[in-house]
C-alpha cells in the first residue's frame, strides 16, 4: 500500500463534526477536489482536534500539484494557481482558473520554445555572427574564428539585452506577476536551479551541455550554414530534453546571470526572494569552461 493511500485510510475525517466520524477510503488518484473545504474538515492528530489539517496532505499527494513541484514548474507563470492550488481559499479547486494561455504546457513546451527562440535571436543577430552566448563567444575565439578584440564588446552586449529581454518579459506578464500566488518561487522563471544541489556535479552538467552546443557549431559545416540556424536550435532542443533536467540548462552566462540581476535589482515583484546568488556562478562558469574546453578541442583536431 502506498503512503498516500495509508494516509488517507487511516485518517478519520468530518464531513460534518455533528455527524458519526467515518473513515474515507480515497484510491490514490483520489478526487480529493471536493473533499476538503474550509470549516467543515476535522482531524484528530494526536488526540486532538486540528482544523484543515488534512489538505497539505491530500494536495502533497495530488498528482497535479506533485508534478508542479517536482518537475520545477514554477518558471511557468502561475502555475500553481493555474494548476488548481489556491492558498487564500486553503484548498484545491474542481475548476482551476488560467491566468495564462500556456498553462499545464510541460517541460517539453519550454524547450521547444527555448530552442525556436534561439533560433529567432540567432537569425536576427545575424550580421554580427549571431552572438548571443558568451560561452559560444569564447569557443569561437578560442578557435581562431573570433578576433579576441571584439569578445569584450560582445559580452557586454549579450549582458545588456539579456537584462533588457528580462525586463520585457516581466512586463509582458506584469498583471500574472501581480496574481501569483507563490511570488517568492518566481526566480526561476528568470534563472536556473539544480534539482539536487551539489557544486561539482552541477558545474559538470553546465559543462557537458555547453560543450555540445560548441561541438556542434565547430565541428560541423551546418552549424551556421545548410540547415542555418535551425540546426543549432534543434541542438539547444536536444540539450534541453536530455540534458537539462538536474539543473535547467542554462549553457549561456548571459542567458541566466543577466535575468537574474533584473530579477533581483530591477523587477518590482513583491514578496520575491534574493538571487540565488551561492548558486549564480555555475551556470556562468560551467558554460565558460565547457565553451572553452570545445575550442581548445577544435585546435586540437585541425
Amino acid at each position: 500500500m502506498s503512503r498516500a493511500r495509508r494516509i488517507l485510510t487511516t485518517r478519520r475525517v468530518w464531513r460534518n463534526p455533528r455527524r458519526t466520524p467515518s473513515i474515507l477510503k480515497i484510491a490514490a488518484l483520489g478526487a480529493w477536489n471536493d473533499l476538503v473545504r474550509p470549516g467543515n474538515v476535522r482531524s484528530i492528530v494526536g488526540g486532538q482536534w486540528r482544523r484543515n489539517t488534512l489538505w497539505p496532505t491530500l494536495c502533497s499527494k495530488c498528482p497535479v500539484w506533485r508534478a508542479a513541484n517536482e518537475r520545477g514548474l514554477d518558471f511557468l507563470l502561475g502555475n500553481a494557481r493555474n494548476r488548481g492550488f489556491d492558498p487564500s481559499r486553503d484548498r484545491c479547486r474542481r475548476e482551476p482558473r488560467a491566468s495564462t494561455n500556456g498553462n499545464g504546457g510541460g517541460i517539453l513546451f519550454i524547450t521547444v520554445g527555448w530552442a525556436f527562440g534561439v533560433f529567432a535571436g540567432a537569425s536576427i543577430a545575424d550580421k554580427s555572427g549571431a552572438h548571443l552566448n558568451p560561452a559560444v563567444t569564447l569557443g569561437l575565439a578560442i578557435s581562431g574564428k573570433t578576433p579576441w578584440a571584439d569578445v569584450p564588446f560582445y559580452i557586454a552586449g549579450q549582458m545588456v539585452g539579456a537584462i533588457l529581454g528580462a525586463m520585457l518579459c516581466w512586463a509582458a506578464y506584469k498583471l500574472q506577476f501581480d496574481d501569483h500566488p507563490e511570488p517568492q518561487n518566481t526566480l526561476g522563471i528568470f534563472s536556473t536551479a539544480p534539482q539536487i544541489r551539489n557544486t561539482a556535479w552541477n558545474l559538470v552538467t553546465e559543462i557537458i551541455g555547453t560543450f555540445v552546443l560548441l561541438a556542434f557549431i565547430l565541428f560541423t559545416a551546418a552549424g551556421n550554414s545548410g540547415l542555418g540556424y535551425a540546426g543549432v536550435s534543434f541542438v539547444v532542443l536536444v540539450i534541453g530534453t536530455s540534458l537539462g533536467g538536474p539543473t535547467g540548462y542554462a549553457i549561456n552566462p548571459a542567458r541566466d546571470l543577466g535575468p537574474r540581476i533584473a530579477y533581483s535589482f530591477l523587477m518590482p515583484i513583491r514578496n520575491k526572494r534574493d538571487g540565488d546568488w551561492s548558486y549564480s556562478w555555475i551556470p556562468v562558469v560551467g558554460p565558460l569552461v565547457g565553451g572553452a574546453l570545445a575550442g581548445l578541442l577544435f585546435l586540437a583536431t585541425k
